[in-house]
């Protein structure tokens, strides 16, 4: 999943030139993902993982297929589709460490390696799908893609002994999982640093096809790379702060490490700033996470974590094209700017939000002082 983006923007724009295009491409796959995939976790969470999954998987892969073989508009549709049946992989597992493990400090740190495994596959996905675009073509990036998305996906499907059981909500706990209390403060916050991820993967892909193309996927791997250490550290300390200050601190630093990429001039300084600014992800990612399993009934945990991963999509969409409309008026630096921006408003909203979030996290879980 994550050589995807990289991939369709590659290809986009080695058929078209067109980095406004690509974006929209990618948004459209994004939007799609954000408004209708988390109700395959709906599915998912009242029929069972087991049933749902290869169904998702599937469609999925098949719609990553075509996309290599239409261009033009056909292109923002078949991605539309694609997002649409996207599984939310990363929500699904989580959901699997709530049901095995009982103590929430355990399944902060779980969450926090699931954050930097992921991580590490944000490494190794970019550099696999730039080596394979710029080697061979970026077709084959897309289909690299698709195979291991669809292999992965159904052995996660086989899994049936870790799979949480089915369970329709109770009536008081139905409705949209956004509306349960304090989620609208973590979607937005979610969405703003959705906003970083679209704006800095467009613009990192136009600074490197402007300095080296070779350096590609490194710079991409750069900012994962951080999450990844910083992820780590999380998963071997055992949590003593409440979540709502992790978080607090993740998205002020986070703004601040951003901003000075917008200066930098060559690809060996923007990988040491962009692996310090990943360095506040995961920070970010694991607390948001975390909060949110102890704000939602476990009836409609895998939803709602899909809503947060939905949330992130959905201002990764805008991102993405707001990034590709930047870089084609100004060039990458500009769309760089917007990448800081978004880490501030992602901040604000959580400070300004932040004394009502703390009285839910006590009310869920009172944190030793």
């Amino acid at each position: 999943m994550s050589m995807v983006t990289l991939a369709i923007t590659l290809l986009v724009v080695d058929r078209t030139g067109s980095y406004a295009l690509a974006g929209a491409v990618t948004a459209a796959q994004t939007l799609a993902m954000a408004i209708v995939a988390p109700y395959g976790s709906r599915a998912a969470d009242r029929f069972g993982q087991s049933r749902v999954l290869p169904l998702l998987v599937l469609a999925h892969g098949a719609c990553l297929v075509t996309l290599v073989l239409v261009s033009g508009p056909l292109w923002i549709v078949v991605a539309a589709l694609a997002g649409a049946c996207m599984p939310m992989m990363g929500s699904m597992v989580r959901a699997r460490w709530t049901e095995m493990v009982d103590d929430p400090q355990v399944r902060t740190s779980a969450f926090a390696l699931e954050t930097a495994l992921d991580e590490g596959a944000l490494i190794v996905g970019p550099l696999a799908a730039s080596m394979l675009a710029l080697a061979v073509s970026p077709v084959l990036a897309v289909l690299t893609a698709a195979t291991l998305l669809v292999i992965g996906g159904l052995w996660l499907s086989v899994q049936r002994a870790t799979a949480p059981p089915a369970f329709a909500p109770k009536k008081r706990e139905q409705g949209h999982p956004v509306r349960q209390r304090g989620m609208p403060a973590v979607v937005a916050v979610m969405a703003c640093v959705g906003g970083v991820f679209g704006t800095y993967q467009v613009s990192t892909v136009a600074f490197g096809e402007a300095t080296d193309p070779a350096w590609v996927g490194v710079l991409m791997a750069s900012f994962s790379l951080g999450s990844l250490l910083s992820g780590l550290y999380l998963a071997g300390r055992k949590r003593e702060w409440p979540i709502t200050r992790q978080l607090r601190i993740g998205t002020l630093t986070l703004t601040v490490s951003l901003l000075p990429l917008m200066a930098v001039s060559t690809p060996v300084a923007y990988a040491g700033i962009a692996l310090v600014a990943g360095l506040s992800v995961s920070v970010v990612m694991v607390g948001a996470f975390a909060l949110v399993e102890r704000l939602v009934p476990d009836s409609r945990l895998t939803e709602s974590l899909s809503s947060v991963t939905a949330a992130i999509s959905l201002g990764l969409s805008a991102g993405s094209w707001l990034g590709g409309a930047a870089i084609d008026a100004r060039g990458p630096s500009l769309a760089l700017g917007l990448c800081a921006v978004c880490a501030g408003l992602a901040g604000i909203i959580f400070w300004v939000r932040m004394p009502g979030l703390r009285r839910l996290e006590r009310a869920a879980e009172p944190v030793p002082a």
